[in-house]
């Protein structure tokens, strides 16, 4: 059941584009992005959940959340782990971490420790 939809945009000088929607499942929520979806690449980026919008990298929160909320990494081609990443890519948001207790996905980068780009999203009314 789609649960919610939202729009990525980049951060710190990153490029993320496209949409994304949240299905739940009945081992989590499947994070889906939109064929249209762009990234232009980091090393090691992967996503968390935030109970708000992120606004810079120097927020001391957002390590932790990274850490603690962190749910998949957006693998790039492994001849070119530093490229653009294009196309539909899932994730599954595990069912320990409760979506509707967030406001907000961001793309993170573990080996810099740098906001790479947000996905607010709006949950749909049952």
């Amino acid at each position: 059941m789609l649960i919610a939809t939202g729009t990525f945009s980049g951060r710190g000088g990153h490029i993320l584009r496209g949409h994304f929607t949240l299905t739940q499942r009945a081992d989590g929520v499947l994070m889906t992005t939109s064929e249209d979806f762009f990234f232009d690449g980091a090393e090691e980026p992967g996503w968390a959940l935030f109970d708000r919008i992120p606004q810079s990298s120097a927020d001391p929160s957002l390590a932790a959340a990274a850490e603690t909320l962190g749910f998949g990494r957006l693998a790039p081609s492994s001849q070119f782990p530093h490229r653009e990443i294009v196309g539909r890519r899932t994730a599954l948001i595990p069912s320990r971490l409760s979506v509707d207790a967030y406001e907000c996905i961001f793309l993170w980068c573990y080996a810099t420790q740098f906001l790479l780009g947000i996905g607010p999203y709006a949950l749909q009314s049952v």
